[in-house]
């Protein structure tokens, strides 16, 4: 929890809000599944597979396949952007 904080104040240190907005997109995506203590789902939508929750790896794998062009540079000069 400290390392996520820590990350958190260090990416958002230009703007406050970005930094609030992802501690909250951070928190929601942590509360995907079912409790633990109660036993109940919670943003699950009914569907089986998020009774688990969400893997850290499939989500970080995800976030670097869509964003991968903004993450290399010579992506958008090859495909014309520039």
């Amino acid at each position: 929890m400290v390392w996520g904080l820590s990350a958190v104040a260090y990416l958002g240190e230009a703007s406050l809000a970005k930094a609030l907005l992802m501690a909250a997109f951070g928190v929601f995506i942590s509360t995907i599944g079912v409790d633990i203590v109660t036993g109940t789902d919670r943003f699950t939508y009914d569907v089986a597979e998020l009774l688990d929750g969400i893997d850290f790896l499939i989500l970080i794998i995800g976030f670097f396949c869509r964003f991968r062009s903004s993450l290399d540079p010579g992506e958008r000069r090859r495909r014309g952007f520039i």
